[in-house]
C-alpha cells in the first residue's frame, strides 16, 4: 500500500511496499482528466511508512523505514512539482517510522510514530 494525497488534480502514489513487503521507491501520478497514471521522479530511497505533508505545492517526506537501513530514519526529503526533483532537507531530531506528518505556518511537525517503541514526541 502506498501513500496517497491530492494535488492541483493530480493524486501521487509514492513509496510504500509490495505483496513481498519489499520497500519502494517508485513515485506514479494519476490523472484524472486525462484518466491515467504516469511515472514521476523515484525517491531518493526506497521508504515505507513515512510520514507526508504537503506546502506550496510541495511534498516533504520524513522518517520511515528504507532498504538499506533496518531501524527508522530521520531523513527528510522534499519533492518540488516545478522543478521534478527530490532534494534532502534538514534530518528530524528523533528517527522514527508511522509518525505523521503536518505543515502549519511554514513549518513541519513530526508527530508520534514508532522505533521499537512507540514515541510519544512532537518536533
Amino acid at each position: 500500500m502506498s501513500e496517497q494525497l491530492h494535488i492541483s488534480f493530480v493524486i501521487p502514489a509514492l513509496g510504500g511496499a509490495d505483496l513481498e513487503d519489499g520497500t519502494l521507491a517508485e513515485v506514479e501520478k494519476y490523472d484524472p482528466v486525462r484518466r491515467q497514471w504516469v511515472t514521476a521522479e523515484p525517491l531518493l530511497a526506497r521508504r515505507k511508512k513515512f510520514g507526508l505533508a504537503v506546502h506550496n505545492s510541495k511534498i516533504y517526506i520524513a522518517g520511515g523505514v528504507c532498504d538499506d537501513a533496518p531501524e527508522p530514519v530521520a531523513t527528510v526529503h522534499m519533492y518540488d512539482w516545478c522543478s521534478s526533483q527530490w532534494t534532502a532537507v534538514a534530518n528530524m531530531p528523533t528517527a522514527r517510522c508511522s509518525l505523521s506528518l503536518a505543515a502549519l505556518d511554514n513549518k513541519l511537525y513530526a508527530c508520534g510514530g514508532e522505533t521499537n517503541a512507540p514515541v510519544n514526541v512532537v518536533e
